[in-house]
């Protein structure tokens, strides 16, 4: 959610997978003009991204899900050249790909990048940007949870119903 806002305020079209017509429901009213794509009613991700685009691709995919989704992920990106930025694990380690599928990067000439902690010179940049743009970081949060209610706020998260962060106060 960060990163659409972050696309949002530089002027990029993002386009957010989801699993739930409510979560999307929820982001088009937050974040109108947002493109969505529900994995589950598409299976077919890459035929709807190219329906999207206009038969383009995208040019950089933010990967929350990890391995398991690289080989379709690489699939969206334009025809030649992107970017797939691997930035979390949600689906752990399980791949069920072939180590020869990842030919596809050499006719696309893309890339896979880790994206990990910056500088601190990328940390004060971001923040000029995001002061500079006027990016309003509050939406980003889903619910926030008193601190006696901890256990509630991991209840929460591990339900899945969240949309954006789910806070701890403390």
């Amino acid at each position: 959610m960060f990163a659409l806002l972050l696309c949002r305020a530089a002027g990029i079209i993002a386009i957010i997978t989801s699993s739930s017509d409510t979560k999307i429901l929820a982001i088009q009213k937050e974040y109108p003009g947002t493109l969505c794509i529900n994995y589950k009613t598409h299976p077919d991700q890459t035929s709807e991204v190219q329906r999207l685009t206009e038969g383009k691709g995208v040019d950089v995919i933010v990967n929350n899900a990890g391995v398991a989704a690289l080989i379709s992920d690489i699939s969206f990106l334009r025809a030649r050249g992107g970017v797939v930025s691997l930035v979390g694990f949600l689906a752990q380690d399980q791949a069920a790909w072939v180590p020869s599928a990842l030919m596809i990067l050499m006719g696309k000439q893309a890339k896979i990048k880790g994206i990990g902690v910056g500088s601190k010179v990328d940390f004060e940049n971001l923040n000029k940007f995001i002061e500079e743009r006027k990016v309003k970081l509050e939406s980003l949060i889903d619910r926030v949870f008193e601190f006696d209610n901890s256990p509630g706020a991991f209840d929460y998260l591990h339900s899945g119903k969240h949309v954006g962060k789910v806070v701890i106060k403390l």
